[in-house]
């Protein structure tokens, strides 16, 4: 890069920024990329000739094409090793087809400082070593501070070996030679200081007053984009997400992602890329008093309070053997009562929260909404049928099949009844740890003394308590 004058661009291809669409969209929605419906626009804001950039694109498409073809005996040094047709070193080659008439994501780069591959000499026991090698006493290093373990490139996870590992044997030397601790404890012997006194103020400071009340619409009747688009500084930011004006501007210097993050949508609808990366329940959890009210069109602002019509008691969900529409989804998106569209299907995902590897606020971000693209990226196709195939409630139809199937009334089947005789409903009322029952193969057992027995442990039942277990038990 720095043979060469900036600035310098990243410019994916609409086949490479779909491969990594949800870090397109977050860093677009953040600001630091831009797209382009054209390779002809994308010219024009780089300042330079149509023909220019497109012969730029024929050159690394013919490149592209040799390392396919011949990927071992080029005549440049590739990165990391090897050989490549490329003079700047690329050695793999994907997307690379680029036109001018396709579409473009582009962002500005810059060589920055990310992690620090260097600095003092320690030793093994963390003690900064002086020109003799000789280790300074009293004098420690850890964290990026030291030298560091490194390869090639930086090692992903190095700064927890840096800090946590490094660190470790650094406190253990110090305490023993400098301090003359030498106790040793178990994790069981450590207990956590109770809360003082001094941190309450702290609490309390996080969560923000009240604003006061704005000369706008009332909030019984709600706020137009046109007056939050008046609320874009500092001293006077509004937001809105998901359909409610949210008053942030106390909150602004306690937000753990910087200021930057939300002045990025002072005056705007943020509720894209605040879904992106937020659980479903964030703002009532954390800064439930910054709610002003609900986003209206500038006509229905304009109505007299008291022409606002009462509104309709929530219609009861579709029956689950028509199927579900996305709106009665919709309401289900909160940690106690989530669901989620899975390929067509509708899951109540509540239980398995707790339980999903990859952690809850992974599933969380798209609670109440269909995360079947993100979900297939990186699931295969069988794993909800082999993992928790209870969770699924039944199809997601359109609304007007969801009321046609109302306006028919059919009559409820029978619930099933297990061998034994005991219905369903019977086995849904036993579901704790000292009144468990399951179904396996047809027959109703009663666990509850099996449970500290299980090989597999008592949580592997408790998932399926007061439920059909039979699928996971074979």
């Amino acid at each position: 890069m720095f043979a060469n004058k900036g600035p310098f661009r990243l410019v994916l291809n609409s086949a490479a920024a779909n491969d990594i669409h949800w870090h397109v969209e977050h860093y677009e929605g953040r600001g630091v990329m831009k797209h382009f419906k054209s390779g002809y626009d994308l010219a024009k804001e780089m300042g330079i000739a149509p023909s220019t950039l497109e012969q730029t694109f024929k050159s690394y498409i013919e490149v592209g094409d040799k390392q396919t073809a011949d990927p071992d005996n080029g005549p440049y040094d590739a990165y990391p090793s090897g050989k490549t047709w490329d003079e700047w070193g690329k050695k793999f080659f994907k997307n690379y087809n680029y036109k001018m008439d396709d579409e473009f994501d582009v962002a500005i780069v810059t060589p920055l400082v990310h992690y620090c591959m260097g600095g003092l000499k320690i030793d093994t026991t963390g003690h900064v070593l002086d020109k003799e090698g000789k280790p300074i006493r009293g004098l420690y290093a850890a964290g990026e501070l030291m030298g560091g373990v490194h390869g090639n490139n930086r090692l992903g996870g190095n700064s927890l070996l840096d800090c946590v590992v490094f660190g470790r044997l650094t406190g253990k030397d110090l305490c023993e030679n400098v301090l003359g601790l030498s106790q040793k404890l178990s994790l069981k012997d450590l207990k956590v200081a109770p809360a003082t006194q001094k941190a309450a103020p702290v609490a309390q400071k996080a969560a923000p007053a009240a604003a006061p009340a704005a000369v706008a619409a009332p909030v019984s009747n709600g706020y137009t984009l046109e007056e939050v688009a008046k609320h874009n500084t500092e001293s006077d930011c509004w937001v809105v997400l998901n359909g409610k004006v949210l008053d942030v501007t106390e909150f602004l210097p306690e937000h753990p992602g910087g200021k930057l993050a939300i002045m990025t949508f002072a005056g705007k609808d943020a509720s894209k890329e605040f879904n992106m990366i937020h659980p479903a329940d964030v703002v009532q959890k954390y800064v439930p008093d910054s709610i002003l009210g609900p986003v209206v069109e500038a006509s229905a602002a304009s109505a007299p309070a008291a022409a606002t019509p009462v509104a309709a008691p929530a219609a009861a969900p579709a029956a689950a053997t028509n199927g579900y529409t996305l709106e009665e989804v919709a309401k289900h998106n909160t940690e106690s009562d989530c669901w989620v569209v899975l390929n067509g299907q509708v899951l109540d995902v509540t239980d398995f929260l707790p339980e999903h590897p990859g952690g809850k606020l992974a599933i969380m971000t798209f609670a109440g909404k269909d995360a079947s693209k993100e979900f297939n990226m990186i699931h295969p196709a069988d794993v909800v049928e082999k993992y928790v195939p209870e969770s699924i409630l039944g199809p997601v139809v359109e609304a007007s099949a969801a009321a046609a199937a109302a306006t028919a009334a059919p009559v409820a089947p029978a619930a099933a009844t297990p061998a034994n005789g005991i219905t369903m409903e019977e086995v849904a009322k036993h579901t704790s740890e000292t009144d468990c029952w399951v179904v396996v193969n047809g027959q109703v057992l009663d666990v509850t003394n099996f449970l500290p027995e299980h090989p597999g442990g008592k949580l592997a039942i408790m998932t399926f308590a007061g439920k059909d277990a039979s699928r996971s038990s074979t």
